[in-house]
C-alpha cells in the first residue's frame, strides 16, 4: 500500500493588532479576573468547551459535552466525567491529559497558594480524579447546576511546567509562568510582553486548528482618545 501523505505543516501570514487601555495583570486564571486578562485567554489557554454564537456549548479540550445520554453527568448531579481528545498536546508537544486536571484542581484548593477564588471547587467539589489519561471524574458533594460554566473554564495549568516550580518553590504565587506562559494550550503562544508597551502571541502549529494569521500583537495606549487615533491612523484593527 502506498504510505499516507502526511498533512502539510501549517503556514501562517499576517498580524492583527489590538488595543488595550489597561495592561493585564496576570496572565494565570488563578490569580486574575481582570477583563483584560480574560480577552487575552482564548489565544493561549483553551477551555474544555466553548460556547458558539448561538450559546449553545461546542467541545473543545473534550470530545463531547456531559450529558445523562451519553453518561458524562450522573442522574442524581452528582458526578461529571470529562472525555478528553487525545490528540492535543501542549504548545510544547507534551501531551494534554486529566493529570494536568488533576493538578489545576490541587493547585486552587492549596493552602499554599493564594488564589483569587476557590469557587466552584471549595463549595461543591469534593475530588477530581484522573481515571485513565484522557477521562476526568468531577465529584460534588451536591448537586451544583453551573458546573458547565464553571469546571475548569478558566483554563488549564501545565503539569510538566508548573509542577516542578511548585516543589521548588512551595507555591505558584510567583511562578515565573503567571506572566510568562510560554506553554499554553490554544491557537496562540505568548512570545514577548513588554511592560507598558505591549504583549505579542504567535501561532502555535501543535494547536489542533492552527490559526490563519501569524501574530496577534497588543499595544498598551493610555486611554479612548489613542485607541480611535490608532485606529483612523490604520495602526490597530481592533480596540
Amino acid at each position: 500500500e502506498e504510505p499516507a501523505a502526511e498533512a502539510p505543516a501549517p503556514t501562517f501570514s499576517g498580524t492583527a493588532t489590538i488595543t488595550f487601555v489597561q495592561e493585564p495583570d496576570n496572565l494565570n486564571p488563578m490569580y486574575t479576573d481582570m477583563s483584560f486578562s480574560g480577552y487575552l485567554r482564548p489565544f493561549y489557554l483553551k477551555p474544555s468547551w466553548d460556547v458558539d454564537e448561538n450559546g449553545k456549548p461546542v467541545p473543545v479540550l473534550a470530545k463531547e459535552i456531559p450529558s445523562l445520554e451519553n453518561g458524562g453527568l450522573t442522574e442524581d448531579g452528582m458526578s461529571v466525567t470529562i472525555k478528553l481528545r487525545d490528540d492535543i498536546t501542549w504548545s510544547d508537544g507534551e501531551p494534554l491529559t486529566a493529570d494536568d486536571y488533576v493538578f489545576t484542581y490541587d493547585m486552587i484548593m492549596s493552602d499554599k497558594n493564594t488564589p483569587l477564588s476557590r469557587y466552584p471547587y471549595e463549595d461543591y467539589v469534593t475530588s477530581v480524579e484522573a481515571k485513565d489519561p484522557t477521562t476526568v471524574v468531577v465529584t460534588f458533594n451536591k448537586p451544583f447546576a453551573a458546573w458547565l460554566t464553571s469546571l475548569f473554564y478558566g483554563g488549564i495549568l501545565p503539569k510538566h511546567v508548573l509542577q516542578p516550580v511548585f516543589e521548588a518553590d512551595g507555591t505558584l504565587d510567583t511562578a515565573e509562568w503567571n506572566r510568562n506562559p510560554t506553554v499554553g494550550v490554544g491557537p496562540f503562544v505568548l512570545s514577548e510582553w513588554e511592560t507598558g508597551s505591549h504583549l505579542a502571541f504567535t501561532a502555535n502549529p501543535n494547536w489542533i486548528n492552527p490559526p490563519k494569521l501569524e501574530q496577534i500583537f497588543v499595544r498598551i495606549v493610555p486611554d479612548d482618545a489613542a485607541q480611535e487615533a490608532a485606529i483612523i491612523a490604520g495602526d490597530a484593527d481592533i480596540g
